[in-house]
């Protein structure tokens, strides 16, 4: 009978628990990564006419959110506003559109 002394179990267990851990913020970091980025990307597309179809791929997600959800709309538009002066007049499901 080989039984695992209890202290490798616990650090095994513990292991574990910093591996979900390090992929839940990994997953979060992604996340905000990919929502902050909207921001300078649509200011690439407007001031040095990058691709529109391109960013619409990207960021069509955010869109429907934004189109779904009144308050995360007002806030994406804010955000985008910071990074360009001119900024998305209407909603950001219409900036890309």
């Amino acid at each position: 009978m080989d039984q695992e002394p209890p202290e490798r179990a616990a650090d095994e267990t513990l292991s574990r628990g910093t591996g979900v851990g390090r992929l839940l913020f990994a997953t979060v970091a992604l996340v905000l990564l990919y929502v902050l980025s909207c921001g300078p990307t649509y200011r690439f597309l407007v001031h040095d006419s990058a691709s529109e179809f391109t960013w619409y791929k990207i960021y069509s997600p955010l869109a429907v959110t934004a189109e779904a959800c009144q308050p995360i709309e007002h806030c994406l538009n804010w955000y985008m506003r910071l990074w360009n002066e001119d900024g998305p007049k209407s909603s950001s499901a219409a900036a890309l559109q």
